[in-house]
């Protein structure tokens, strides 16, 4: 399922009073948390001390609403997609960081009521792959020409 990144920006100005928080099974969305936080590590963009202490005490206590408490205030963009698969973007209550040349991770909350496990994935022509500014020969190179594609 492929989101336009226009629908993106057409619903940035509705942004979400309080995310709505549903119940899920634990034990995928404490796995899902763990490689969350290492994923924001590797990038070096680190959840908050302050979120990371929070986080691990939600899930320690085994409650999915809780987990999603903790993380719902870190959210962009919140994604419902309904049992008609009907796709609905709205803002999240994170801000918005934009970096000039560079890259700022954000966290989206998807909340499938459908019975669709295919991959979401996003798009925006504005994006482009993280090594787009290699040179051509530095990337033979190493044998990594794959990454300029």
């Amino acid at each position: 399922m492929r989101l336009p990144a226009i629908l993106l920006l057409l619903t940035a100005s509705l942004v979400a009073e309080e995310v709505r928080t549903v119940s899920t099974d634990v034990q995928p969305l404490q796995s899902g948390v763990k490689r969350l936080a290492e994923a924001f590590e590797y990038l070096g963009h680190p959840l908050p001390a302050k979120t990371m202490q929070r986080l691990r005490a939600a899930v320690s206590s085994e409650n999915s609403v809780a987990i999603q408490k903790v993380l719902d205030p870190g959210a962009l963009f919140v994604v419902s997609i309904n049992p008609e698969l009907r796709v609905k973007v709205t803002r999240g209550p994170a801000d918005p960081v934009l970096q000039q040349s560079g890259y700022s991770p954000v966290l989206i909350k998807v909340i499938n009521e459908s019975t669709v496990t295919r991959r979401l994935s996003m798009s925006s022509p504005q994006s482009g792959p993280i090594y787009a500014g290699a040179a051509e020969g530095i990337l033979k190179r190493q044998a990594q020409t794959e990454l300029r594609e």
